[in-house]
């Protein structure tokens, strides 16, 4: 009885110290966790944040340099007409390979008219008619055109196709001008919308009264261009492709129509975002005889005139939210704009600029003197431009919507000269129509027609997308990273934070490490933090979990992978946000962020595990957005980015995969990631950062868990509209179930 009673009393005790240790250790973790809400990081000397803050900057402009340079020993190298014709096969195959899959094909060719097109309505004008028509693209939506047709007919009629410019679809001004006058010189003149544009607008917002807000209405469908580009590259695809496959297909219907010369196909490309297309659907499409792409291959109207002689041009480029300015693949491959140009030749070519031009100076104008030398085609190479600048207003600069009247003076009499194209009496004429009568999709129409917005094929080849892990191809190679620079310790409670600068040849990572204060000599397991938002804002968000790992005796290393943190651009992913810019300046390289900070954190485990870390390294990825409210709006028009939902950031979770499956990690804790990318496809509007979505390549691939046997917990998954879709059911707390999976002994 007694031997009892001293075990009850016994185990009394034991739970009353327990009691107390489990209070003292709570008491403890509070107080860590409120310091770390106030953490700041260390100072850092002003020179190192110069060169923190100039770091990617610089690396773009070093990768854009030496895609530049090579590109110019590879011109300089080129001394026949042999030596250009393989130069120009190589570069026309690799910039088909980069517009997606439809392009990818070893026999491929120009799509053709799929069945017959529609003819919804017929406006008759005095010497033309105006057919307004309907056809499939090559990829399921319906494409709507009007067709300028001489009337009356004449034999062996040249065909026109005119690019529009981004400001306005079909029914503008300056369009309607350039039909009725072609068209009574007796040629066809087939002017498309583009995919996205007027009747092929992929959003809602046609007039003021969509929305109750004020908004750019007339900007929309440019502003949307963005999500369309993304959607497509989810599926592997690209909008540069689909606008070439379009201008093709309408080659194809040139064609197919009565009294067609063949011989005389000619594509126009307006000054703003008509040219890009232009240059690239007549670069692979050599049905197509003559090509005027304004804006494109060489000087820009942002650009700075004169020209100095020898002046190192950036041929190139750099990137920004608009897709078809900054070609994915194209630094990497060669294939810059004046190289698309080039490859036009012997065929003819007139060399459009907006603004003034300083022929004089300008080194893409000397390449294509030298191509159609080589051809012995001289006389085959002209050019149209205005005069003034971007920005100049006494006097103002030649601007236009489309091509104006200024460059198309000069076009005349290229024209004139290579197809015996002259206008009725020698000068231009006018018949213009309120944009409403030229719009093809009727009443009638809608009735007899299916329509199929874009979305509609997307989803259903998403459904072919393979479940599997992002490959992001190799990593940039590693280097032994070094440390240039570290803070002193700072001691905080029971735990050690410094600032350490890892630097190699060609990279510079920021790692801030808490180190638990500890007398054990055995190696530390560390978790390893992905996540592109600043340190300080980080730690203080995440205080707590952070607390509660270092309290378990673990190390936590938070590495400012590339274009993260102090090496970032802020926590703005919006359409126009400098992050969008970095993210398509690296894709002309055939970079995807994710892949450049996967080298990076290769690297940075690399160091780690020499350190201390040993082989016990958890991986901890974590956006940090929250997630929007099931009434969020998401029907809202792109003219500001600020007045859309917030959009999820999958970023660290690629990142995160991507080191899975290169067997670097045991554990992964993802908090904020996405189930799919597919829910992207179900509405307009793209919240996804642009560095989320792959480029088109080969393969497409959704998330899903690593290939190897890493234990993963998700916890606040969403989906592509930043919803909430699900949540751990683990009853433990995130950094337990990481202590857990690290194996730590408790103390």
């Amino acid at each position: 009885m007694q031997l009892l009673l001293v075990r009850v009393i016994v185990v009394a005790v034991l739970f009353t110290l327990a009691a107390q240790h489990s209070r003292a250790d709570e008491s403890n973790l509070k107080a860590l966790t409120a310091t770390l809400q106030q953490f700041t990081l260390p100072e850092i000397p002003a020179e190192l944040k110069q060169k923190l803050r100039d770091y990617v900057p610089n690396d773009l402009k070093r990768r854009r340099d030496e895609g530049n340079a090579r590109s110019t020993a590879e011109w300089e190298k080129i001394k026949t007409r042999e030596e250009w014709e393989a130069f120009r096969k190589e570069k026309v195959k690799l910039l088909r390979e980069s517009l997606g899959l439809s392009f990818r094909k070893a026999d491929w060719k120009p799509p053709q008219l799929i069945g017959a097109a529609e003819v919804s309505g017929t406006i008759k004008g005095e010497g033309y008619r105006i057919d307004k028509l309907l056809y499939r693209s090559s990829y399921g939506p319906w494409i709507s055109a009007n067709l300028y047709v001489p009337e009356p007919a004449r034999e062996k009629m040249p065909g026109f196709i005119i690019s529009h410019a981004h400001h306005t679809p079909k029914e503008n001004g300056e369009l309607q001008d350039m039909g009725v006058m072609w068209a009574r010189a007796g040629c066809y003149v087939l002017v498309p919308d583009h995919l996205g544009h007027g009747e092929r607008r992929q959003h809602p917002f046609k007039s003021k009264d969509d929305y109750d807000k004020p908004f750019q209405v007339s900007r929309q469908d440019y502003y949307f261009r963005y999500d369309v580009n993304l959607q497509l590259n989810l599926v592997g695809e690209s909008l540069m492709g689909c606008l070439a496959l379009d201008l093709m297909t309408g080659v194809s219907l040139l064609h197919s129509l009565p009294g067609i010369d063949k011989e005389k196909i000619i594509l126009l490309g307006a000054v703003a975002g008509g040219g890009d297309p232009c240059a690239v659907t007549a670069a692979l499409d050599e049905r197509i005889t003559c090509a005027a792409p304004f804006n494109f291959g060489g000087p820009q109207p942002e650009t700075k005139f004169p020209l100095p002689e020898g002046v190192d041009f950036n041929y190139g480029g750099s990137g920004g939210w608009e897709s078809t300015r900054n070609l994915a693949y194209s630094y990497r491959d060669g294939t810059l704009p004046w190289a698309i140009v080039g490859s036009i030749a012997p065929r003819r070519l007139i060399y459009g600029h907006e603004f003034a031009w300083d022929r004089e100076h300008d080194p893409v104008w000397k390449r294509f003197e030298k191509i159609f030398a080589w051809y012995d085609k001289p006389d085959h190479l002209s050019f149209a431009h205005g005069h003034g600048t971007l920005t100049s207003k006494d006097p103002p600069g030649s601007h236009c919507t489309h091509i104006g009247k200024t460059h198309r003076k000069q076009m005349h009499e290229a024209l004139a000269k290579w197809f015996d194209i002259k206008l009725p009496g020698g000068e231009e004429s006018t018949d213009r129509h309120d944009a409403a009568e030229l719009r093809c999709w009727t009443e009638e129409a809608k009735s007899k027609l299916p329509h199929v917005p874009l979305t509609t094929p997307l989803q259903a080849h998403w459904k072919n997308v393979k479940s599997t892990n992002f490959n992001g191809g190799r990593p940039q190679q590693n280097s032994t990273l070094k440390i240039s620079w570290q803070s002193e310790g700072s001691k905080i409670d029971s735990v050690t934070a410094k600032l350490i600068m890892l630097e190699s040849q060609r990279r510079l990572i920021p790692v801030l490490l808490f180190e638990p204060n500890t007398d054990s000599k055995q190696s530390a397991p560390t978790v390893l933090v992905i996540t592109r938002s600043g340190k300080e804002q980080f730690v203080r968000q995440r205080a707590r979990m952070i607390a509660e790992l270092l309290a378990a005796g673990v190390r936590v290393a938070l590495p400012d992978l590339f274009s993260s943190g102090l090496t970032g651009n802020g926590n703005d992913l919006g359409r126009r946000s400098g992050n969008t810019g970095r993210s398509s300046t690296l894709a002309m390289y055939g970079l995807e962020l994710a892949n450049v900070q996967f080298g990076d954190a290769l690297a940075t485990l690399d160091w780690l595990k020499g350190d201390k870390a040993g082989p016990r390294v958890a991986l901890w990825s974590d956006s940090l957005v929250s997630p929007n409210p099931p009434d969020a709006k998401y029907n809202v028009p792109r003219d500001d980015d600020g007045q859309l939902p917030a959009g999820p950031d999958p970023l660290p979770q690629r990142v995160a995969w991507l080191l899975a499956s290169r067997n670097r990690s045991g554990a992964i804790y993802v908090r904020g990631g996405m189930d799919s990318l597919g829910s992207a496809l179900d509405m307009q509007l793209t919240l996804l950062p642009h560095d989320a979505v792959p480029l088109p390549r080969l393969y497409q691939a959704d998330f899903v868990s690593p290939p190897n046997d890493a234990e993963i917990r998700l916890d606040e998954t969403v989906n592509a509209q930043n919803q909430r879709v699900g949540n751990s059911e683990d009853p433990q707390t995130a950094a337990a179930w990481i202590v857990k999976q690290l194996k730590v002994q408790p103390k």
